[in-house]
């Protein structure tokens, strides 16, 4: 039940993210286009061309607002994966060892990174029904992270046998962080691009018109 209201919850907020910047990305255009049309003139070419105009900036505001809104969608997802993870993991304080993740040497840690962030991510979000894309995306990052940092980090300290407790203290000390930050800036920079794109067009148009 509990995964049925988060999948319900997750459904809401990703729609409303959508709609919210397809609405906007559409709307800036659409005027924009509108503002640059009055400058054609009354004939049917002008109006010919004012219309198509109009028409182009409104399916481009509309899907470019909609795939900011699904980037926007991801990146409060992956919060939502942090907060959750960091939740369970404090949950555990105390636990040295865990039934399901039973302790490996060092040197098994690099066969053991996907196991183990299968393992983080079916305990925390993967109760909601989500995308498999977005799945292997989580676990790919939390894979990473126990592979190259984690690894060096057990290397440095010596650490032979490798215990639940030890991973859960290294990442909520330092490795959600690592493994989510180099995602988040990319779906940052990809979603202010689109924006860019979108605001230039827009400004574009608004421009040329005060010129003509």
């Amino acid at each position: 039940m509990r995964g049925f209201r988060a999948a319900q919850e997750l459904f809401r907020a990703t729609a409303w993210f959508i709609a919210i910047h397809a609405g906007i990305g559409l709307l800036a255009l659409v005027l924009a286009a509108w503002v640059y049309a009055r400058t054609l003139g009354d004939g049917p070419w002008a109006l010919l061309g004012g219309w198509t105009l109009a028409g182009v900036y409104a399916l481009v505001g509309l899907a470019g607002g909609a795939a900011a809104g699904l980037v926007a969608a991801v990146i409060a997802l992956i919060a939502t994966f942090e907060r959750e993870c960091r939740a369970w993991l404090e949950r555990q304080a105390g636990t040295q060892d865990d039934p399901s993740f039973a302790p490996f040497t060092r040197d098994d840690l690099p066969s053991r990174t996907r196991e183990l962030a299968d393992r983080i991510v079916a305990r925390t979000v993967g109760r909601i029904p989500l995308p498999n894309l977005i799945v292997r995306l989580l676990s790919s990052q939390v894979c990473k992270v126990l592979f190259d940092d984690f690894l060096t980090d057990c290397e440095r300290r010596g650490l032979t046998v490798i215990r639940f407790g030890d991973v859960r203290a290294w990442l909520l000390a330092r490795g959600l962080a690592l493994s989510i930050a180099p995602l988040l800036a990319r779906l940052y920079i990809v979603r202010w691009l689109i924006i860019g794109t979108l605001a230039t067009l827009a400004a574009a148009a608004v421009l040329l018109a005060f010129v003509a």
